[in-house]
């Protein structure tokens, strides 16, 4: 049992304990990484300690804002105004569905045509507009179409034989 394990002079172990407080401050002496980690350590430090200070702000203006009126009328506060969002998403939706509004006495904006200063290339004479008006499908009569429905005798019936 005495065989199991070596013993170490004192001056041994204390210079790597003395390495290992070193290695602890310092995991890379001497190079760039350990300048770059050390510096993005302290601006991460410095950052975290800002975004903390912010956060105590915004903590002691609730705190006086709770304080100096009940947070119900604060909510009731909130409420009307989320009221007043909601009619007026209801009101764009509308005026979605119907298209744009028709305003008296605003009329919709003219797109202007530049002039153009170059010399016409074709000579070829104006053509006339084409005709005004509805100028959708045509009529059909009912009878020339197939109308008949076919009978459905059920879901699995086409994969029977």
């Amino acid at each position: 049992m005495v065989d199991d394990y070596e013993l170490l002079p004192h001056e041994e172990l204390e210079n790597l304990r003395k390495e290992i407080e070193r290695l602890k401050k310092s995991p890379f002496p001497n190079s760039k990484q350990n300048k770059t980690l050390l510096e993005s350590m302290d601006a991460l430090s410095t950052s975290i300690n800002k975004l903390i200070k912010i956060f105590e702000g915004a903590q002691e203006d609730l705190i006086k804002e709770y304080s100096e009126s009940s947070p119900t009328k604060i909510l009731k506060q909130i409420s009307e105004q989320n009221a007043k969002i909601a009619e007026g998403i209801v009101a764009l939706a509308d005026m979605v569905k119907k298209g744009s509004p028709k305003t008296p006495g605003v009329a919709p904006p003219k797109a202007a045509v530049p002039p153009s200063f170059t010399t016409p290339t074709s000579t070829a004479p104006p053509t006339k507009p084409g005709p005004k008006g509805d100028l959708g499908m045509p009529d059909l009569d009912s009878h020339d179409l197939d109308l008949k429905k076919k009978k459905r005798k059920g879901l699995f019936s086409a994969f029977k034989k």
